[in-house]
Formats: structure tokens, C-alpha cells, sequence
């Protein structure tokens, strides 16, 4: 309330202003406010109950607007020869810091600061400063605030004001260690210009460019603005554009630039007149221009009355072109980001984009993050968020063909077990809570298998999983495991994390959901079948207690390569590729499949496993859960000639490429390529000049890798 208010405010009245009617200027405010003096316990409890307002979960561009003024009015009370309030002053330091902190510090937690040299190195510690901008702003900062110290040391008032009498200015240059006025003016001009020009930098003007891309849309099509042009002729237009269904065309987009829809603000229907025509500007350069823009109505239509969304690509006039792409080829991103338009802050924020170095730092991160959360629903929102945000991510790059397939599936691998662990800890509190029992939940081990395990997860993949325990209470961990099961699979607001598979436990599907340890051992002693030693040869104790891991991995061990094998094992395995390729793939001239076709993924794996139940008694280092690892162990150890190891490894690479596109076009775990698939693969994601092209060198991969299948096999 400002100086309409009473001196002191009640506590609930005070939070029920911040939150109801807090201005952005109040929001700058608080983020230097502390107790320093009465009841401390009271003054952190308001701190922290102010913490959403002051610092907003997602990234708020409407509240850039309200910064920009803010920057405007602090411009026109700059002073002249003014240390603080001048230009290139210390109050833009900590204006440009502020700002940053505002937009910013709902995505990382490192930036809620009250200093401002700490939050200048957070800035570039999360990538949203480089080290040189952190260093000169550091630099200048202290240089102006020694040079204010040394202007208030004389009278001892507060004075930021820069002497004009040549005589004090020389004793104040002497003072803060120059011997000159010249070199002590020299550096404060120095310091001035640089504050100067990155604080011109904060809010730049992209709204320009918005108007130039709706500009470009309108000038193409222009026959929309005659209101004397027939439908026939508007629908011929669009043929000419490039839609293949141009009368469905004229129908989006007639509804798309009708700005009048309902729930719209006047700020929001100003914006969306700005952004609409630019995003079609887009669409008319995409890859597909019928898919982008029924994506496009979607996205607009999901987004609706959210002003928000609508100012964020007002700032970044360069995700239009991003979200288009989406929109024309990636069912990943353009289903997720219909449904969640807020994770556009995703696409925004290139410091977020930073991927964690290790399991460790990914896991200690979103188990903080789930912590902060009090109930159970609020948990589950976040594990699926985290999964949601790093998987984006991957993707960006992905498309952009900044990474390889073995990354992708290694970083997928490592944001599933990161979850996994994560999610185990919840369900044993959660099973603790709501189920009376003496046993100890912690002796549960999760056996990862398959793709997981092996770290060649591709987009949409299920976690293949076993549950082994030690103890008595057989119900106790069925509940547990049922916990685990719905904390990852159960779908919220924010989705789902991942599907589970089961069907690899003892006994398949006929078998209990989780398994004591003396009947999973038992188990593989006397009934397990081949086909269950060979997916054993892909197990890794994913999560919970070491001591129980250390004896399930050495009992995996004993039964997949220490057991004796039939003399002709290796027909078995073969009998069950040829089903999979017969009854799986079904391959015709027109659709093949890069899974279990025909010289397909499938055949590379059964190479490497069947040489691994072969020699892996002889040779330990060939034990890799992993394809490529296992390979190259082999071409070391002589298993495999040299020239077949690297004729496999760069074919199931090729073949892996195409898999993860495949899945992030489609948006769905699919193996099956048509001609089509092969055209939008060429032309989006990998390096062929066409779909032919491209399909020629599968079907040239592919042979090459069922020669040598059958080289070993027969």
C-alpha cells in the first residue's frame, strides 16, 4: 500500500497484498528484503511465504513489460557525473542483476540472493551470463562502489556525486589509488561504458522483428486481406503456398487471425494480432505445411486466454521459427508442447538447456527439487516436470544434430535411473505411511533390464524392470512395488514418467510382481529358459540396497555365463530371431523395420549375445550389458574379426540414428518405416539428399548386417 498504508502491517494482510495486487517494482524490492531486527523466527517465516511471489516458478514475460518501464523511469533520473544514479552507474548493476533474477530465478534456485557480486557469479554459474560479462560487471561494480566510499569518506555524507572542481577530483582520484586525474578519469570512463552497454543490452527490441515476420506473412498472403476474393480463389492461393489441403488451410487459418476468440484481454488479443500472423509467416516455411499448421490451431487453441504464453513469443521472435519445425516434424515436442505450452521456457532459456556431467548431480537435483514439495501429488508433478524438461532438452539437440544416438540413449538411461532412484525413496515413505508392517522396504532391489539397463533407451521406451526382495512379508513389497509402478506411471496434470514392463520377472507375466531373492535364484537354477539367460545378459541393479545387488548380480552371473551351454545353443537364438522377424517386423517392398526387419537392430544384439553366452566364461571384459561396449570388448579380445566389429557398429549406429527420429517424428514407439518415412528422414534430421537415397543405404546396411549374422549363425 506505500504510503497509504498503516506503519505496520498485519502478517496475513501483508501476504494477501503481495500476492493479490504485488507490483513487479515490489517484487525488485523484496529481493533484498531480511530481518534485521525484532522477531527473527516472524521475518524468515514471511520471507519464505513471499518466495513464490517474489521469485514465479515459470518464466514470467509479462512482468518484462513492467521491467522495461521500470528501466525507462530509472533512465530519466540519471544524473550527470553521478557514480550511482548516472549512466553506467552502480543502480544499473544492480537494476541489470534484479531484472535477471526476476525473469530467471523461478528455474534456478542459485539466483535467490540478496548480494549482488554472489549473484553475478550465479548468473554465469546457470549460463544466462558469460564469464566475461560476470567479469566486468564484477570488476565495475567494485571499482564504483570504491569510488563511492572514497566520495562519502570526506564530509561523511551520502553523496554519490563526482567532484567538478579539478583540485578535490585529483584527491579523490589519489584516494582510490590513481596518481593522475587523467588515468582515475580514463578508468571510470572506462568502467561507465561498459555497464552502460550491457544494461542497454537487457531488453532489447525483438518485438521488431515480430512485425517483420507477420509482414512477410501478410505480403505472401495478401489475397487473405481482399474482402472481394472468392473461397475458389483463396483456396487456389494456398495450393500455390504449398498446402496439400489448402481448403482446410483457409479455414485454420481464417480462424487463427480471428483475434476476437473468446478469454483473450485486450493486452492478450494485442499480442496474439502481433504473434499469429508471424507464426504463419513460419508454417509457410516448414517442412509440411498442412501438419504445422493444424499443430499451430492446436497450440493457439491450448494456449487460449494464458496472456503469458503469448508475451513469451513477443520476446523470442526466434522460437517461432523453432516451434514451426516442431510443429511440421517432431510428434515428441509439438504433442508435448500442445498439451504443457508452458515448458516453452524450455525453448527460451538456452542457459537451461545445460545438460547434467553425471548420475549423481542429475539425482541430487531433482531429489532437492522433490523435497521442497509437501504432499504426495506435489512429488509426482515434479518427477514428471524434471522428466519432461531434460527430455526436451535432448531433444532440442537432438534435431539439431548436436549429439549422437549412443548420448541420446545413455542421457535418456541416466534420466530414467535418476527418476527411478528418486521414486523408490518416495514409495517407501509413501508405503511406510499408509501400510502397517515390521519389514524393512529397504532390502528391495530393482533389476534393470533391456534398453534401460543397456543405456540405449530411445524416446517413448519402457523401463523393463524386475523386483527382488529379502525378507517375509511377501505383501509388504507387492505394495511396494505397486507404489513404485503407480508413482511413475500414474498420469497427473503433468503427465506421466514412464510405462513399466514387467514381463521379463520370473515366470513373465504369470509371475508375481516382486520375487523373493531364494525364488529368483531358485528360479534360474532349475526352469529359467535360454531366451531368459540371454535377456539376463542385460541386467543392472538399478536402485536400492547394495548388499542384496552385490548377490543378485553375482547369481545373474552364475547362471548367464558359468553355466554350461548345449553344444548348439546358438540354434534356439536364431529360431527366435526368424519369429521375430516373420511374426514382428512383417517386411514387405514398402515398409521395412529397423527393429526386427531383416538385417535390422535386432540382428546386431543377437550377434553380440550369442558371442557373449559363447565366450563370456572364458573372457570377463566382454560382460557389457551395453551393444557397443560388448562389441568392442569382443574386437579386443579377438571374438569377432576386426572388419565385421566395425562394419556392425557403424551400421547399428546408422540404424539407431534413424530409430530416434523415427520415434520423435512419430511420437509413438515405432519401428515400421514407409517411403514417406524415409522422405521426411532425409529432408529433416539425416544428411541424404533424398528419401530414395536414404532408403538405399538402409537396405544396403541391412544386408551387410545380415551377411555377417548369418556368417556367425550358420
Amino acid at each position: 500500500g506505500g504510503n497509504k498504508s498503516t506503519i505496520a502491517v498485519q502478517y496475513d494482510w501483508a501476504l494477501d497484498h503481495y500476492y493479490y495486487w504485488g507490483d513487479t517494482w515490489e517484487r525488485a524490492a523484496m529481493i533484498q528484503a531480511r530481518p534485521v531486527a525484532g522477531d527473527n523466527a516472524l521475518g524468515k517465516s514471511f520471507i519464505k511465504d513471499i518466495d513464490q511471489f517474489v521469485y514465479k516458478k515459470s518464466l514470467d514475460f509479462e512482468s518484462i513489460e513492467d521491467l522495461k518501464d521500470m528501466k525507462l523511469k530509472l533512465d530519466q533520473l540519471k544524473k550527470e557525473n553521478d557514480v550511482k544514479l548516472g549512466k553506467g552507474g552502480i543502480r544499473e548493476i544492480e537494476f541489470f542483476v534484479q531484472a535477471n533474477q526476476l525473469v530467471n530465478s523461478g528455474q534456478f534456485n542459485e539466483l535467490k540472493g540478496l548480494n549482488t557480486l554472489e549473484c553475478l557469479n550465479s548468473l554465469k554459474k546457470v549460463k544466462i551470463l558469460s564469464e566475461e560479462t560476470k567479469t566486468n560487471l564484477q570488476n565495475s561494480y567494485l571499482f564504483l562502489r570504491r569510488v563511492e566510499h572514497n566520495l562519502q569518506l570526506v564530509d561523511e555524507i551520502q553523496t554519490q556525486k563526482i567532484p567538478q572542481d579539478s583540485e578535490i577530483f585529483l584527491k579523490l582520484a589519489k584516494r582510490t589509488g590513481f596518481k593522475s586525474s587523467k588515468s582515475f578519469q580514463k578508468m571510470l570512463e572506462k568502467n561507465t561504458e561498459i555497464v552502460s552497454a550491457e544494461y542497454n543490452q537487457l531488453f532489447f527490441e525483438p518485438s521488431k522483428r515480430i512485425e517483420q515476420y507477420g509482414n512477410e506473412f501478410w505480403h505472401l498472403a495478401d489475397f487473405l486481406t481482399e474482402g472481394n476474393v472468392s473461397e475458389k480463389e483463396a483456396i487456389d492461393s494456398l495450393k500455390k503456398l504449398g498446402f496439400k489441403n489448402p481448403d482446410v488451410a483457409l479455414d485454420l487459418i481464417s480462424s487463427l487471425i480471428d483475434t476476437r476468440r473468446g478469454g483473450l484481454t485486450q493486452k492478450g488479443r494485442m499480442f496474439a494480432r502481433r504473434v499469429i500472423p508471424a507464426f504463419l509467416a513460419a508454417v509457410l516455411k516448414s517442412y509440411d505445411h498442412d501438419t504445422a499448421l493444424v499443430n499451430l490451431e492446436k497450440f493457439i487453441t491450448t494456449v487460449g486466454w494464458k496472456t503469458s504464453i503469448y508475451a513469451v513469443l513477443i520476446e523470442n521472435p526466434e522460437i517461432l521459427n523453432l516451434l514451426s519445425k516442431f510443429f511440421s516434424t517432431s510428434g515428441v515436442l509439438s504433442t508435448f508442447l500442445i498439451r504443457h505450452p508452458e515448458y516453452l521456457d524450455i525453448l527460451t532459456l538456452k542457459s537451461s538447456r545445460k545438460e547434467y556431467e553425471s548420475l549423481e548431480e542429475m539425482t541430487l537435483e531433482l531429489k532437492s527439487q522433490v523435497e521442497e514439495e509437501k504432499d504426495i501429488e506435489g512429488k509426482l508433478d515434479v518427477l514428471r516436470h524434471f522428466k519432461h524438461v531434460e527430455t526436451l532438452k535432448l531433444c532440442l539437440r537432438d534435431l539439431n544434430r548436436e549429439i549422437g544416438s549412443v548420448y541420446v540413449g545413455k542421457y535418456l538411461s541416466m534420466i530414467a535411473l535418476a527418476v527411478l532412484k528418486v521414486s523408490l525413496d518416495i514409495a517407501v515413505k509413501e508405503t511406510k505411511l499408509h501400510y502397517k508392517t515390521r519389514a524393512n522396504l529397504k532390502k528391495l532391489l530393482i533389476l534393470g533390464m533391456g534398453k534401460f539397463a543397456a543405456q540405449e533407451m530411445s524416446y517413448n521406451s519402457d523401463l523393463d524392470l524386475i523386483f527382488i526382495y529379502e525378507g517375509s512379508d511377501h505383501e509388504a513389497f507387492s505394495r511396494l512395488g505397486q507404489r513404485l509402478i503407480s508413482i511413475l506411471s500414474v498420469p497427473t496434470s503433468e503427465g506421466f514418467c514412464y510405462k513399466i514392463d514387467l514381463d521379463l520377472r520370473p515366470s513373465g507375466r504369470s509371475g508375481t510382481l516382486v520375487t523373493s531373492f531364494d525364488s529368483f535364484s531358485k528360479y534360474h537354477r532349475e526352469s529359467a529358459q535360454l531366451w531368459e539367460r540371454q535377456a539376463l545378459i542385460r541386467a543392472v541393479a538399478c536402485a536400492g540396497d547394495a548388499k542384496l545387488s552385490e548377490k543378485v548380480m553375482k547369481t545373474i552371473t552364475e547362471f548367464v555365463y558359468l553355466k554350461l551351454l548345449e553344444k548348439d545353443f546358438y540354434k534356439e537364438i536364431d529360431r527366435i530371431r526368424y519369429r521375430m522377424e516373420n511374426e514382428l517386423a512383417k517386411e514387405t517392398l514398402s515398409k521395412v523395420n529397423v527393429k526386427t526387419g531383416r538385417g535390422g537392430l535386432v540382428d546386431v544384439e543377437f550377434i553380440v549375445q550369442m558371442l557373449q553366452l559363447r565366450y563370456g566364461k572364458k573372457y570377463k571384459s566382454i560382460r557389457h550389458p551395453n551393444t557397443l561396449d560388448a562389441l568392442n570388448s569382443m574386437k579386443l579380445r579377438k571374438v569377432i574379426k576386426d572388419k565385421d566389429a566395425e562394419t556392425l557398429k557403424d551400421g547399428y549406429l546408422f540404424l539407431k540414428r534413424i530409430e530416434n527420429i523415427l520415434r520423435l517424428l512419430k511420437d509413438k514407439s515405432i519401428s515400421d518405416i514407409t517411403d514417406d518415412d524415409f522422405d521426411r528422414l532425409s529432408v529433416e534430421s539425416i544428411k541424404y539428399r533424398s528419401g530414395a537415397e536414404l532408403k538405399s543405404k538402409y537396405l544396403e546396411t541391412t544386408k551387410e548386417i545380415r551377411r555377417i549374422y548369418e556368417g556367425y549363425f550358420k
